[in-house]
C-alpha cells in the first residue's frame, strides 16, 4: 500500500472547511418571509418575530404532545449510521474507491430523496395518511434490510481492526456486492430524513409551531 492510499493531505480538509464556512454568507440571499407570495397573490404566511420567552414556552409545550415525542427518537437517529459507514469506508477500501463510494452515495441519496418527496407530496398517490403509511412502511423495510445485509457482510469478512484493512479496489470481484450495501445506506439517508421532515410538516399548519418542532428535531 503506497502512502497516497493511506489518506489525503491536510490541505484537502482545510479547503472543505473554507467552502463550508463560505456557505454562511449565502444566508443574506434568503428571501424575507413577507416576500413569499403564492401564484394567486396571497401571502404564504405571516412570520412575526417571536420573543425569546414565548419561544421557550412554545418549545417546552412540545414535550406535552405525545405524537411529537414519538418522532423525537427518529430525529436523533437520522444520521447515526454515518459513523459506521464512514469508518468502514476508510478501513475497507483504498483511496480511489473510497472517493468513488462517496460520489455514488450522494447521487443515490439525492435520487431517493427526490423520489420519496414526490410520493409524499403527490395527491394522486392517495390521501396524506395513506402516503405517509406507505412511505413509513417502505422506510422500515429498507432500513431493516440494509442493517441485516450489513451484518451478514461484516460477519463474512471477519474484519480485524488490529491489522490494516483489505484496501478493496473497485476492480475487485467482491466490490459490487459490498458497494450495493454501502449505497443502500446512502439511499436510507435520503428516505429517512425526508420522511421525518414531511411528517413534522404534516402534524401542524401553524408556522410558529413548525419552527419549534424544527428546532427540536434539528437539535437531535
Amino acid at each position: 500500500m503506497t502512502p497516497s492510499d493511506l489518506g489525503v493531505p491536510h490541505t484537502f480538509y482545510a479547503i472543505f472547511i473554507v467552502i463550508q464556512s463560505c456557505s454562511i454568507f449565502f444566508a443574506v440571499l434568503m428571501v424575507p418571509p413577507r416576500c413569499l407570495i403564492r401564484s394567486d397573490g396571497s401571502k404564504v404566511a405571516d412570520f412575526p418575530m417571536i420573543p425569546l420567552r414565548k419561544s421557550i414556552r412554545g418549545l417546552g409545550a412540545l414535550f406535552e404532545d405525545w405524537k411529537i415525542m414519538l418522532v423525537v427518537p427518529a430525529c436523533f437517529t437520522a444520521e447515526i449510521f454515518v459513523v459506521l459507514q464512514s469508518s468502514l469506508n476508510a478501513y475497507a477500501y483504498n483511496l480511489r474507491t473510497r472517493s468513488l463510494n462517496i460520489i455514488l452515495t450522494n447521487i443515490v441519496q439525492i435520487t431517493f430523496a427526490n423520489g420519496v418527496g414526490y410520493i409524499l407530496d403527490h395527491e394522486k398517490v392517495g390521501s396524506r395518511r395513506r402516503r405517509g403509511l406507505w412511505v413509513i412502511t417502505f422506510d422500515a423495510i429498507w432500513v431493516t434490510g440494509t442493517y441485516v445485509a450489513q451484518t451478514i457482510w461484516l460477519s463474512s469478512w471477519k474484519f480485524n481492526r488490529d491489522i490494516p484493512g483489505p484496501a478493496i479496489d473497485w476492480t475487485n470481484p467482491t466490490y459490487p456486492g459490498a458497494v450495493i450495501i454501502y449505497l443502500a445506506y446512502g439511499a436510507q439517508n435520503g428516505l429517512f430524513q425526508n420522511t421525518i421532515i414531511w411528517l413534522l410538516g404534516a402534524m401542524t399548519n401553524q408556522p410558529e409551531r413548525l419552527v419549534h418542532m424544527g428546532g427540536l428535531c434539528t437539535a437531535g
